[in-house]
């Protein structure tokens, strides 16, 4: 019995030390602001996923998001209305077509980015996707908070982009523990 719970303490301290988290406030101008794609660039490789964006009620849900690369994202129609899919890439157009609700479309991003995603029947449609060689990211919400899980301590190079073209980066050091950021946007003119 006593060799099972020093087996667990063990264990529960060597997932402690090997796991912390970047957490922190994305402002701009001295405001907290939302949809903000934060990643952490260092060692390891990206695990690629699943990803879906949604098309309802006139819009891409969610507005902004982050994968790693080699992610494939989904993009159903659960809107009433026809909606299509296009989206500049890496200097290329990619036209997944026109749809009704109830059908999805697909597509894999095998290399680092920024995708626009638009419509070409509702022209207030837009998204964005951040494509990363990382396996460390988030996105800001509502008050500008951003958290990611799980780092492996050591040096990053942490990014940041916002839509309006406004970007960041820093060296920083994530620890055991939670590692508090803070990081503030320049504002576009």
């Amino acid at each position: 019995m006593l060799k099972s719970c020093l087996s667990l303490l063990a264990l529960s301290l060597a997932l402690r030390s090997f796991g912390g988290e970047a957490v922190g406030v994305v402002t701009m101008g001295g405001r907290p602001v939302s949809n903000v794609a934060v990643w952490l660039v260092g060692e390891g490789r990206p695990a690629s996923t699943k990803a879906m964006i949604d098309q309802r009620d006139r819009a891409f849900t969610p507005h902004v998001s982050v994968v790693p690369v080699g992610t494939t994202v989904r993009f159903p129609n659960s809107d009433q209305l026809f909606h299509n899919v296009f989206f500049l890439f890496n200097e290329r157009t990619i036209d997944l077509g026109t749809y009704p609700r109830g059908q999805s479309r697909q597509y894999r991003f095998v290399e680092p980015g920024i995708a626009r995603f638009l419509c070409r029947i509702h022209s207030e449609m837009n998204a964005y996707l951040v494509v990363v060689a990382s396996r460390h990211y988030a996105v800001t919400d509502g008050q500008g908070r951003m958290r990611i899980k799980d780092v492996p301590p050591g040096e990053y190079t942490l990014k940041a982009w916002h839509e309006s073209g406004a970007t960041h980066e820093a060296r920083v050091t994530i620890g055991n523990g939670e590692s508090k950021l803070q990081i503030d946007l320049p504002r576009r003119q």
